[in-house]
C-alpha cells in the first residue's frame, strides 16, 4: 500500500477492550487511504471512537485511537484514525 493509494487493501483491526482480561476484538476491514498520520477504513462494523486500535494489512502494521466512526448507505462505517506509530511488516 502506497500513501494515497487508490488501491484498497484488506486489513485485520484489532479494537482494544480496555481491559487485560479481555483481550477485544478483531474486525475486518479495508484501508482506503493513509495520508500523513490519517488513516481511513471502511468495515462492516461499528467502532467506538477514541477506541485504541491496531491495524495490521499485508505489508504494514499501524497503531492509532479512532478519531470519527461514521456509517454510510452500504451498511458500512468509514473510520478515521489518528495513527500513532506505523511499522513496516517483513
Amino acid at each position: 500500500m502506497t500513501t494515497g493509494s487508490d488501491c484498497p487493501e484488506s486489513a485485520i483491526i484489532e479494537v482494544s477492550s480496555g481491559n487485560s482480561a479481555n483481550p477485544g476484538r478483531k474486525v475486518t476491514g479495508t484501508v482506503r487511504e493513509f495520508i500523513r498520520k490519517r488513516l481511513t477504513l471502511v468495515t462492516g462494523e461499528e467502532i467506538a471512537v477514541s477506541a485504541a486500535i491496531r491495524v495490521q494489512s499485508r505489508d504494514l502494521l499501524f497503531l492509532g485511537e479512532v478519531l470519527s466512526c461514521v456509517s454510510n448507505p452500504k451498511a458500512q462505517w468509514t473510520v478515521q484514525v489518528r495513527v500513532k506509530t506505523s511499522l513496516l511488516v517483513v
